[in-house]
């Protein structure tokens, strides 16, 4: 599976309780067997997260629950923190 922000962050990826960062550039992880993995949108600074796309598109939220597998890929989008 690979996981990716849009520039204005960064993904933790948790699966089995390991808890793995993401890069810049994302990650890319593979499982050898499906579980349940949590990946968390990390804002930078001025930023909060906006949605998900690729296979957690429809998500609006910091966290994204999937099924890991082989082709999974997930974006989070970060939008600037107006307040």
């Amino acid at each position: 599976m690979t996981a990716t922000p849009d520039g204005s962050g960064s993904v933790t990826v948790t699966a089995d309780g390991t808890s793995t960062p993401c890069d810049p550039g994302g990650c890319h992880l593979t499982y050898h067997d499906s579980r349940t993995v949590r990946l968390t949108a990390v804002p930078g600074d001025e930023y909060r997260p906006s949605h998900w796309s690729g296979d957690c598109a429809g998500t609006y939220s910091d966290v994204c629950v999937l099924n890991s597998g082989t082709g999974i890929t997930a974006e989070a989008v970060f939008e600037a923190d107006i307040r």
